[in-house]
């Protein structure tokens, strides 16, 4: 059912009056309306006008909910993911394992582990797991990961994928 322009200012509005009572997230936001993340974003980027009163607010709310991941989770599944990339397990396997998906795996031990080794620098009190890592550790597990990748290229090509609702750590349910 395609909604008429009418109808898709008037949800762009609830969801802003939404965001700002609740200070939910677009996830939040999108389950509570019954729409898909990509919807919500759109909308509040695209639909909701900059001199609207209320869009500063609601971009403010929501890019503290883009900038703060949950640390205990996001930190422990990368522990997770590097403990079995270091027991020789690819990144296809990790992503069977834990459960989330390859390019997950993928980011997790690149971008975020990265960042996480940062922020240790910054604060080792808070990540001690990751205050003795170094970038050349992060530079081998790049090369272990490149590694991997070309004997991942067939594995899993026959496997079917089911869409599933995931928890807070992006495991299927």
């Amino acid at each position: 059912m395609q909604r008429t322009e009418r109808e898709i200012e008037e949800l762009v509005n609830e969801m802003a009056d939404y965001i700002i009572k609740t200070k939910n997230s677009t996830r939040q936001t999108a389950e509570n309306f019954g729409v898909s993340n990509y919807t919500v974003s759109n909308y509040m980027n695209k639909r909701l006008s900059e001199g609207d009163p209320r869009y500063k607010e609601i971009h403010q709310i929501l890019d503290n909910h883009h900038q703060t991941i949950d640390k205990t989770i996001t930190k422990n599944r990368i522990l997770d993911e590097l403990g079995l990339l270091l027991k020789g397990k690819n990144c296809n396997e990790i992503a069977v394992i834990m459960n989330i998906s390859p390019s997950q795996v993928s980011h997790d031990l690149t971008d975020r582990l990265e960042k996480l080794i940062e922020l240790s620098k910054e604060s080792p009190d808070e990540l001690p797991e990751f205050a003795s890592m170094s970038k050349e550790i992060l530079s081998e597990i790049r090369i272990k990961l490149k590694k991997n990748s070309l004997q991942n290229l067939d594995i899993g090509s026959n496997m079917t994928v089911q869409n599933q609702e995931r928890d807070t750590r992006g495991r299927f349910k």
